[in-house]
């Protein structure tokens, strides 16, 4: 279980509320409904948003470890 301390400080500084619930809903469009997925966005969502994406990686192992 991961310890109230890691999650306030995850939020607080490490990554934007906004950035992870962004996060979150790109993750469950692409795992719940692939088959309505268009691969133009995803490319455009790679392309604009890479650093998102390495800040969400590095939040969540920080908070795991």
């Amino acid at each position: 279980m991961i310890s109230q301390e890691k999650r306030w400080t995850f939020l607080r500084g490490d990554i934007s509320f906004e950035i992870m619930l962004k996060m979150a809903r790109f993750r469950n469009i692409v795992v719940h409904q692939y088959d309505k997925v268009d691969e133009a966005i995803v490319i455009g969502i790679l392309n604009n948003n890479l650093d998102d994406f390495t800040a969400y990686r590095d939040a969540i192992l920080k908070i795991l470890n």
